[in-house]
């Protein structure tokens, strides 16, 4: 009867920490995920207000060098 008991608390803790070891390989793929989604409304304006940034740089970059073309 010990002998089981030991055997049941071995398969336990092995199932628990292949558990853990599972949700936390999953949770660093969708914390670390390259362009993952937004996860809340203020990271998206955020990434709104860059991209914005962005594309007004490229604007101007374009801009000048077409005036210095010109």
């Amino acid at each position: 009867m010990k002998r089981n008991v030991v055997i049941f608390l071995i398969i336990l803790i092995l199932f628990m920490l292949i558990a853990l070891i599972a949700y936390l390989i999953y949770y660093l793929q969708t914390r670390m995920a390259v362009g993952g989604t937004a996860s809340s409304v203020s990271d998206m304006t955020e990434n709104a207000e860059k991209k914005g940034l962005v594309a007004e740089k490229r604007k101007q970059r374009l801009e000048a060098a077409l005036a210095r073309s010109a």
